[in-house]
């Protein structure tokens, strides 16, 4: 509580009192979310056509991460980024945060974009997203990953597909973050 009091020329006081509340600081726990760094530095990247950093579509900064590729035929298989963090046992809350801008002409059922919570091993524990979207524009996600305080786990971004010849499907990723409190 923080009690002010002032006075005017005449004398005069009046007082009032604040109470301003302090909480831990957040942090990111996610190396190079944003991909500013010109490469995958903090990433692990993979699949049948491997992940590109591009400029062609930003979020912010002058890099994303484009998963897949953006002629057909689509990738036969998956195109993925993951990083592995561990959230502090005395986090009160973790929080996901990234952008997203998906594209395809094929249906989840043969083809889509995900992002997943995995344990170390690459087992699935949340499916964060898992869709078939030719929105071409940017999605905010935010996803609860208090439940995981205390453990490792892997953020991983991937889309998949087939390989049809007359299909594609790609999505870039940016500005990801886990922040703890």
């Amino acid at each position: 509580t923080v009690n002010i009091i002032g006075t005017a020329p005449d004398g005069t006081t009046a007082s009032t009192s604040v109470t301003l509340t302090v909480t831990g600081l957040s942090s990111n726990l996610i190396e190079n979310g944003g991909f500013e760094t010109g490469d995958f530095t903090g990433w692990q990247t993979g699949g049948g056509f491997a992940p590109t950093l591009s400029s062609a579509e930003v979020h912010s900064g002058k890099y994303s991460a484009l998963l897949g590729h953006t002629k057909k035929p689509e990738v036969n298989g998956a195109s993925f980024i993951y990083q592995t963090i561990s959230i502090p046992s005395s986090a009160s809350k973790a929080t996901l945060q990234f952008y997203y801008w998906p594209a395809t002409n094929d249906s989840v059922q043969y083809a889509y974009q995900e992002a997943l919570i995995q344990d170390t091993s690459g087992n699935t524990l949340a499916t964060v997203l898992k869709v078939a979207n030719n929105s071409r524009g940017w999605k905010e996600v935010v996803f609860d990953m208090t439940s995981y305080a205390g453990q490792s786990v892997r953020v991983y971004f991937a889309v998949h597909g087939n390989g049809y010849a007359s299909d594609f499907v790609y999505m870039y990723v940016d500005d990801i973050s886990v922040t703890v409190q």
